[in-house]
């Protein structure tokens, strides 16, 4: 299920935010362009292959990535949760 057609001037704002963030991502790797370049990308997903299939994809991403997070968090003694043991 295709969306619908995009305005080619704003098809072509968003390649070229798309491929200036990438390439900065490549240059100089500081946060602000690493948020632009996912950004443009959940963009253009969305409208190229539509909301619903990006939403299953973000979904089916979050899932894989959730158990690692929690094993890290599990197992991660900050000096908070120290402190609380030690007494």
């Amino acid at each position: 299920m295709l969306c619908a057609d995009l305005d080619p001037k704003l098809s072509g704002l968003l390649w070229m935010t798309t491929f200036v963030s990438a390439a900065l991502v490549l240059t100089v790797p500081r946060r602000p362009a690493v948020l632009t370049l996912v950004l443009s990308t959940l963009i253009r997903l969305m409208f190229s292959i539509g909301l619903e299939p990006m939403l299953i994809l973000l979904g089916s991403l979050d899932v894989r990535v959730s158990p690692a997070h929690s094993h890290s968090q599990l197992y991660n003694y900050t000096p908070f949760f120290v402190s609380i043991f030690a007494n």
